[in-house]
C-alpha cells in the first residue's frame, strides 16, 4: 500500500465459538432444537460471507492502489493521491463506500435480528445474554500484575563500548 493511504483490512469475528458449535454439534442434535441449529448455522455463515465481501472489497482497493504505483505514468496527476483520483477503477471503488456501510449496517441488523429468534429458542432474553457476556469478560482480580513487554527490554550493546578481540582475551584468561 501507499505511504499515507490507509487501508483496514482487519476483519474478525471470534471463530473460536463457531468452532466449538461446530465441533459439538452432535450435543446440539440431542437437544432437539433442530430450529436453533438451522438459525445458529445461518448466523455463522451470514458472518463468514459478510467478511469475505468486506476482504475482497478492500483488495479491490488496495489493488487500485497497487496498479497506480506500478504504473504511475499511466495516471495523470503530480503525487499518488491525484493519481489515484484520476483511476477510473479507484473512482468506482469510492463510490460503493456509502452503499456498502448501508449495507453492513443492514447485515448487521440481520444477524441481531437471527440472533433474537436464537435467544428465543433457547428461552432466554436479552438482558441474560448481555449479563453472561459481561460475566465473561470480567477480568480475574489477582494481586500480580500483568507482565509489561518494556520490563524486560535491556540496552542494546553499542559496538564502540566492546573492547577488540585481544583485549577482552587478556581480561578474561584463566
Amino acid at each position: 500500500m501507499s505511504p499515507g493511504i490507509p487501508i483496514v483490512s482487519g476483519f474478525n469475528y471470534d471463530k473460536s465459538v463457531e468452532q466449538i458449535f461446530s465441533n459439538s454439534i452432535d450435543t446440539w442434535k440431542n437437544m432437539g432444537n433442530f430450529k436453533f441449529i438451522d438459525n445458529v448455522g445461518q448466523c455463522f455463515s451470514s458472518m463468514e460471507y459478510i467478511r469475505e465481501d468486506y476482504i475482497s472489497f478492500i483488495a479491490e482497493l488496495g489493488n487500485c492502489i497497487e496498479q497506480v504505483k506500478k504504473n504511475p505514468e499511466a495516471y495523470s496527476g503530480k503525487s499518488v493521491y491525484g493519481k489515484l483520483m484520476h483511476s477510473h477503477e479507484f473512482r468506482s471503488a469510492l463510490q460503493q463506500i456509502h452503499n456498502r456501510s448501508t449495507y453492513y449496517r443492514y447485515l448487521a441488523e440481520f444477524i441481531r435480528y437471527k440472533n433474537a429468534i436464537n435467544m428465543q429458542l433457547m428461552g432466554v432474553g436479552e438482558e441474560e445474554v448481555l449479563q453472561f457476556i459481561n460475566e465473561r469478560e470480567k477480568d480475574e482480580e489477582i494481586d500480580k500484575p500483568i507482565p509489561q513487554q518494556t520490563d524486560y527490554l535491556t540496552p542494546a550493546l553499542s559496538a564502540d563500548s566492546l573492547p577488540d578481540f585481544e583485549t577482552f582475551m587478556n581480561r578474561h584468561r584463566v
